[in-house]
């Protein structure tokens, strides 16, 4: 689901400095950074500080920084040869909004971890804007 899994967070995820299955992390609504005139960009991007005034959407009932990630969790299949992020699916109520896609990152330093695209416009008018992950993970390293 992922469409770019950050260098920084990848360095980081290396040296041990990233816990997915213990850091807090958050899940913010973005633009359509995944244009063609940004993804050069992409390989620059390393904080949510790095994007969040340019591509952070606004609209009613979301809140500026997104949602905390609820049940994070991490397994690994030894038969399929991959390890996953999961987390309960995010829900917005009530909202009017468009988003594009979203960016996970990491609370504590706001470290970027992915940014994944919806595949187009998505929006919801006075309803329910929810972010149904995939039942293979949010993530997943092969």
């Amino acid at each position: 689901m992922a469409h770019a899994v950050m260098n920084k967070f990848k360095a980081e995820n290396m040296k041990g400095n990233v816990a997915l299955d213990s850091d807090t992390l958050k899940v913010a609504l973005i633009d359509n950074i995944f244009g063609s005139s940004s993804t050069d960009q992409l390989d620059n991007l390393d904080y949510w500080d790095d994007i969040s005034a340019t591509w952070e959407i606004t609209g009613t009932n979301y809140s500026a920084n997104g949602e905390t990630l609820l049940n994070t969790a991490v397994s690994e299949s030894d038969s399929s040869n991959w390890g996953s992020l999961s987390a309960d699916n995010v829900t917005w109520s009530n909202a009017t909004l468009t988003s594009y896609g979203c960016a996970i990152y990491r609370s504590s330093d706001r470290l970027l971890v992915c940014l994944i695209d919806f595949g187009g416009a998505k929006s919801a008018t006075a309803g329910d804007f929810t972010i149904s992950w995939s039942a293979n993970g949010i993530l997943n390293l092969t």
